[in-house]
């Protein structure tokens, strides 16, 4: 006799199940169906799922919990393993997303749309047991996700960096029109086409990474001020915000005084550091000049009869245009811009102690970090294990 899953599915009658259970379960060769849901479509939230569980059941007694490492590095989070009326429904918090498995007897007659009655029962259990959900979130640690400007950044300059090595812009030879033939002169405008499309590509790249890495520079020291600020800044968004908008070198120079980790202060009068000074303080000479024409100047024409242009050296038109295309922004000033900030960092990282350069470094590989609401720490959740500083 077939029977429907009505009892299956009321969450009064799921027993959360042993180790003993489930390893003889695990054994066990009877024979049962298993079907599948995933959360693709969002019906569930993974927080209010996990919150009446536990609120209801107790923490997660599901096999994986057993091989799960004390990290974010697992592929399951939680999971949570129920028997009922001889099945078994399990439910999974996974990397890839929340899954529910069922394992049900023969007997029990299944449709696809059942799952939206088993999803109807939990949430309306929300309510129910809304004052336990809520006690169970009040222990657990709150954290706000955000996207690390230095990493977001420092991976797009890479990415330009590597395409503007790849173009080649050496200027192209001119050829003798009048003794070539059409081949010849049909490759020469090939490369005419090539060379421009590159330099036009260069320039873009070029004015992008000269523009970014002083911002690039600006938001690592940002990261320093947000993760090490001493406890009084942490505590005053007044006092935060000031911290912040003060001038980039005096926000350098003041590190070891405002923020916790460091050995010693930052010598101002290192090479390294005037070189990162002058880039920061070319920033808005360098972005002037590409908005004033007078600043990008490169060659004398003359007229004659207000029509005939004359110039001291021989060159097509469009050849004399884009040879000086990259004036200001050529591949070596860009790369030069670049590697200034990198050895500023490094210079930087060398003045920590060493538990607090190691986080910074990790943290500077890390795309997505958290911020303690609790703490007001800076946590690595995700990819390179938990940790947390502040």
């Amino acid at each position: 006799m077939e029977k429907t899953t009505a009892e299956i599915f009321d969450i009064e009658n799921w027993q959360a199940m042993s180790l003993e259970q489930i390893s003889i379960s695990l054994q066990n060769k009877k024979k049962l169906s298993i079907y599948s849901w995933r959360n693709f479509n969002k019906e569930l939230s993974p927080l209010s799922l996990y919150k009446l569980l536990k609120s209801k059941f107790g923490i997660a007694n599901g096999s994986s919990m057993l091989f799960k490492s004390e990290s974010t590095d697992n592929l399951i989070h939680w999971h949570y393993t129920f028997s009922v009326k001889n099945c078994e429904i399990h439910f999974l918090g996974k990397s890839s997303g929340l899954e529910i498995v069922l394992k049900l007897t023969p007997e029990i007659k299944f449709n696809e749309t059942d799952w939206m009655i088993l999803l109807n029962n939990i949430k309306s259990k929300y309510s129910e047991y809304g004052k336990q959900m809520k006690e169970v979130q009040a222990e657990f640690q709150k954290y706000t996700l955000f996207i690390n400007p230095y990493n977001r950044l420092n991976h797009s300059l890479n990415s330009l960096i590597r395409e503007l090595k790849s173009l080649d812009t050496t200027e192209i030879k001119r050829i003798n029109a009048m003794t070539s033939t059409h081949e010849e002169m049909d490759n020469y405008h090939k490369k005419l086409e090539l060379w421009v499309k590159n330099i036009e590509r260069s320039v873009a790249l070029g004015t992008t990474i000269r523009m970014l890495s002083p911002v690039l520079a600006e938001s690592f020291i940002n990261l320093v001020i947000l993760i090490f600020a001493k406890e009084e800044y942490k505590q005053d968004n007044r006092l935060y915000e000031n911290l912040i908008r003060q001038q980039i070198d005096i926000r350098v120079k003041t590190l070891h005084l405002n923020c916790n980790g460091f050995k010693k202060q930052i010598d101002g009068e290192s090479e390294t550091f005037k070189n990162f000074h002058t880039l920061m303080n070319n920033r808005n000479d360098f972005l002037h000049g590409n908005v004033d024409p007078t600043r990008l100047m490169f060659e004398d024409v003359f007229f004659d009869m207000e029509y005939i242009p004359l110039f001291h050296e021989d060159d097509s038109i469009i050849i004399k245009t884009m040879k000086n295309y990259l004036k200001n922004v050529e591949s070596q000033k860009a790369f030069s811009d670049y590697n200034t900030v990198k050895l500023f960092i490094a210079f930087i990282l060398s003045h920590l102690h060493d538990d607090h350069r190691k986080y910074l470094e990790h943290l500077l590989l890390t795309r997505m970090p958290g911020y303690n609401h609790q703490t007001k720490g800076i946590g690595i959740l995700f990819n390179v294990g938990l940790a947390e500083m502040g």
